[in-house]
């Protein structure tokens, strides 16, 4: 268990603890009709506060936390890839042609498989939006792009974008299409099902987005809930724009609800 986890359960149990000094105190404060005793009560009301109070500044410091740690570690693999699968091939081509006789047909392979590879970085990390696509040829484009990714794995794909989401702000627009990205990479690197159904709708002010996929597990559901990575990015994106993001399993069925306003 991480010390930070170990802070929140101390926190918990002191809250908890002061929360039933507190409750249990008021009515042998009431029988005894003692100013002193109700003057323990106050004390142990203002510590329960105090204590509440700090326990939520904890978990916000400690997701800030996490979301660097998560950030940080994505900078990091993207400097690794660069390194591994760009340089090391430029290195390889420069090698094979610094020779007394030149390989210029290995280098020529080593820089056929280097445009492979970088068309695949490419592809992984491009922006979301095309700013000249519908809304509905951008997710398809999502789908596909990240299904390159994943040449082993094959999904159904049921897209249900209600026509009034033609009204989405540019913003909101490109927020849901960084979530929708994460989402489906997620599904395609975890699940093992076969489909997915992507419904999109305007309710009231709110954007709503619900993404279905067979193929999971209640630990699938459990990671989630734990995560440290994709998924607290996407909760603390949307939180940060008045949004939210709820998981729903069963029976081996994962649903994901998200909320955004279109302000």
């Amino acid at each position: 268990m991480k010390t930070r986890e170990k802070g929140i359960i101390t926190y918990i149990l002191l809250t908890s603890i002061l929360g039933a000094l507190t409750i249990l105190t008021i009515p042998y404060a009431m029988a005894q009709e003692s100013y002193l005793y109700y003057g323990y009560v106050l004390i142990f009301l203002i510590c329960t506060i105090l204590s509440g109070t700090v326990l939520k500044r904890y978990q916000k410091t400690i997701k800030y936390f996490d979301l660097g740690e998560y950030l940080t570690s994505q900078q990091e693999e993207f400097a690794r890839i660069i390194h591994d699968e760009i340089i090391q091939d430029l290195y390889g081509i420069i090698n094979n042609l610094n020779l007394k006789t030149p390989d210029v047909k290995k280098s020529k392979i080593i820089a056929e498989n280097l445009e492979n590879k970088a068309r695949t970085i490419m592809t992984s990390y491009r922006e979301s939006l095309i700013s000249d696509m519908s809304l509905e040829e951008n997710v398809k484009s999502i789908f596909y792009d990240v299904g390159s990714l994943y040449p082993g794995k094959n999904f159904d794909l049921t897209l249900d974008i209600s026509e009034n989401t033609k009204e989405i702000n540019p913003q909101s627009l490109r927020t849901i299409l960084i979530i929708t990205k994460e989402l489906i990479n997620n599904i395609y690197k975890h699940s093992k099902g076969s489909k997915i159904t992507y419904k999109m709708d305007l309710e009231g002010g709110d954007l709503i987005l619900e993404v279905t996929s067979d193929g999971a597990s209640e630990n699938d559901f459990r990671n989630i809930g734990e995560s440290r990575g994709g998924v607290l990015f996407m909760k603390f994106l949307l939180n940060s724009l008045g949004g939210s993001i709820k998981y729903f399993y069963k029976d081996g069925i994962l649903k994901t609800q998200v909320r955004l306003g279109n302000d």
